[in-house]
Formats: C-alpha cells, sequence, structure tokens
C-alpha cells in the first residue's frame, strides 16, 4: 500500500512539474500581446536576434556613386618631400624636402588677393583657402596644365647645413600661420635633437634674421622623429 501510495504522488510530481515546463516555454514563445486585442508576430534578424515586427531590421547600405574622373600629371621633380603647405593670400604652394630646403611652386593666381605680408589685404573673402589651393593641384587639369607651375630656382628657406641626415630625421614638417605671415618649421638638428623654430615673412620672403627658437627637445634614438606641425 505504502508503495502504491508513493508511485502516485511521484507520478502526480511528474505531471506537475510537465505542466510547468509548458507554461514556461508558451511565455517564451507567445506573440506579444499590444495591447489592443492584436499580437505582433516575432521575427529573427540576420543577426540571430529575434524583433518584433515594428523593427525594421538592418538596412542595406546603397551602392556608393562614382567617382569623378581623375587624370594624375607630374609637375615637379623633388627631393625627398616629405611636407606641403598653402600660406593665405598667396596662389603658391611650399613643400619641404627633408634635406632642409623649402621649395616654392608657382603656378598661376588661385585664389586671388594681396600679400598680407606685404601690408596688402589678402584673399578677397577674408578667409584662408588653403583647401581651395590643395585641390586645385589633385583635380583634373581642365584649365590648368602642368606646363604652368614652375618652381623657384631658389630655395624659399634653406637649412641644409644645421638639419641630421639620418634616415628618420631632417626637415620634417613645416606650417604657415593663419594670417601667413609667420612660418613655423620642425627639423631634426645635427645633435640628433628636435627643433621648432619660427620666421617672419616680408615681401613673400623669408626674414632670416627673426628666426626664434618655440621649441626644443632630445631624441632617445635617430628614428621616429617624425611629425607634422
Amino acid at each position: 500500500m505504502v508503495s502504491q501510495r508513493r508511485t502516485s504522488h511521484l507520478t502526480a510530481l511528474a505531471l506537475v512539474a510537465a505542466v510547468g515546463l509548458a507554461a514556461a516555454a508558451w511565455g517564451c514563445s507567445a506573440p506579444e500581446d499590444t495591447g489592443e486585442g492584436e499580437t505582433t508576430p516575432e521575427t529573427t534578424a540576420p543577426s540571430g536576434e529575434t524583433t518584433g515586427s515594428g523593427d525594421a531590421g538592418p538596412v542595406e547600405p546603397g551602392p556608393l556613386p562614382p567617382l569623378p574622373p581623375l587624370r594624375l600629371e607630374e609637375i615637379v621633380t623633388l627631393d625627398e618631400p616629405v611636407a606641403m603647405a598653402t600660406r593665405s593670400g598667396s596662389s603658391d604652394v611650399f613643400i619641404a624636402e627633408r634635406g632642409g630646403t623649402i621649395r616654392q611652386l608657382s603656378g598661376g593666381d588661385i585664389r586671388g588677393g594681396e600679400d598680407p605680408a606685404a601690408g596688402g589685404a589678402g584673399p578677397d573673402d577674408g578667409s584662408d583657402n588653403t583647401g581651395e589651393a590643395l585641390a586645385q593641384i589633385v583635380e583634373p587639369w581642365n584649365a590648368t596644365t602642368s606646363a604652368a607651375w614652375r618652381i623657384n630656382p631658389r630655395p624659399f628657406l634653406n637649412l641644409a647645413g644645421e638639419v641630421s641626415d639620418g634616415f628618420e630625421q631632417g626637415l620634417l614638417g613645416m606650417v604657415f600661420s593663419p594670417d601667413g605671415r609667420t612660418l613655423y618649421v620642425h627639423y631634426t638638428n645635427t645633435d640628433g635633437d628636435t627643433v621648432v623654430e619660427s620666421y617672419r615673412i616680408n615681401n613673400n620672403q623669408v626674414d632670416t634674421s627673426s628666426r626664434r627658437l618655440v621649441f626644443t627637445t632630445p631624441q632617445p634614438y635617430a628614428n621616429h622623429n617624425g611629425g607634422q606641425l
């Protein structure tokens, strides 16, 4: 008798457990109640996550627009160029060579305006259109050809005897102030130290007598000295 009761008790517990598991499974998979007597079916996103029908899921990117035609044309040959900059109020492009020289590349009036360092008004709209000047160089040569560009044989600035010629040393960076009146250069000197200096610009020329030390620091190694200003 005792054995029969025990078997009936275990059978009842098994039935209760089965009903509980079925209810839990139904609760996890039942459609979501929207509160208006309707249910929202669930969908499976490509990532494997389950979302409601209100979620549109990931949006497939559309095709990229076609790139404009671009033609590269050689305009000048330089010795290890490492940096390039333009100056407010000037249509020229200035390129730093790692050996210590800054070259001046001219090719017509890109931006207009007068030289502010010479007392002129600067760009007509009062802004520094550096991006526009660079765009004229990399865009297709529809209005300006390579024959129009010329390099000044005289360096804009010559630090050739003062920079180190190590593999990752030398004249490494240059930039002009927003008003175009000051030039900043970054180089590794012959002792292997990093140096940042400034020069005033007068009449579109570097005033070497205005040379001023801005920053210097020793370099523990001859590599990884680079960095644009």
